[in-house]
């Protein structure tokens, strides 16, 4: 999760106009081998 202040829709577009994370930042999956045992295990 990302911490934000945002409360309207208008204000989350704001805050992705000027963020440096990624979207899938912090995801579980991407974090070591998650993607590869994912592969490995025939989903992808």
């Amino acid at each position: 999760p990302i911490k934000s202040t945002a409360k309207t829709v208008d204000e989350i577009l704001e805050e992705l106009r000027h963020t440096t994370t990624a979207e899938r930042a912090g995801r579980a999956q991407d974090e070591g081998r998650g993607m590869e045992l994912l592969r490995k295990d025939g989903y992808m």
